[in-house]
């Protein structure tokens, strides 16, 4: 492959910004967009209480959506929830994956039923809710092609805390490489330590600079990840080959 790096070309998917756009969305409390964040803590309000938690917006709420396997970096997240509840934060999970990984998360998470809320399905409805209402998407993953789950979360106003791997590394903009453009939180190693410090990173970010934070959530909801965009991408490879 490296060999032959002058005829291979990386396009980005895309989402359907119809079906996963905010200001529309019909499984919301409120709808919303870039310009009235203040309703998007109704919706965190609200997510709280669908979950049981503690009705509260100066809590941090973090959320993780996916299937729960090795490459998604499940392991990092079960082994650093000790440490994320003693930070008194809360934790939605939705997803379902390999048996081994949802009985030890299952079991994990029995000690903290009141901040961490385990959901093993594929609900629709729940996964708009939870991108509309949480602060952080975490994303530990151990490879990722491009991912999907991160453009929703920036579409939505959440902003990711993702290893620094594949597809993610070319749609977030990590706050430490340019604070101005900056739209997300990025680590670079498979370590618990540099996870761990990314999630401090993104704690600091709520309580201390708040300014700032909303000036991620705007970068992220107005980025285009729409399939428009990859498709052009596309046209332009196929013309640059008819001549070639």
């Amino acid at each position: 492959l490296r060999k032959r790096k002058d005829r291979i070309v990386g396009i980005l998917n895309g989402i359907d910004e119809e079906i996963w756009n905010p200001e529309k969305d019909k499984f919301l409390f409120k709808n919303y967009n870039s310009e009235s964040l203040e309703y998007r803590i109704e919706n965190k309000l609200k997510l709280q209480e669908v979950l049981n938690f503690e009705k509260n917006e100066d809590i941090i709420l973090f959320g993780f959506v996916g299937r729960l396997t090795y490459q998604k970096g499940i392991e990092y997240i079960i082994n650093v929830i000790d440490e994320l509840m003693k930070l008194n934060v809360q934790l939605v999970i939705l997803g379902k994956g390999e048996r081994y990984y949802e009985e030890k998360i299952s079991e994990k998470i029995r000690k903290y039923m009141d901040k961490i809320s385990l959901n093993l399905q594929f609900n629709e409805e729940l996964a708009h809710k939870i991108y509309a209402g949480i602060d952080f998407l975490i994303m530990p993953s151990v490879y990722e092609p491009c991912g999907l789950t991160q453009m929703i979360s920036l579409k939505y106003g959440a902003i990711p805390i993702a290893r620094k791997v594949g597809g993610l590394v070319d749609t977030i903009n990590d706050i430490n490489n340019d604070r101005k453009k900056a739209t997300g939180i990025l680590f670079e190693n498979l370590d618990l330590k540099e996870f761990s410090s990314a999630i401090i990173r993104g704690i600091k970010l709520f309580y201390t600079e708040k300014d700032k934070l909303i000036q991620m959530q705007k970068k992220g909801m107005n980025a285009d990840f729409s399939w428009e965009k990859s498709c052009k991408e596309y046209i332009k490879l196929y013309r640059r080959l008819e001549w070639e």
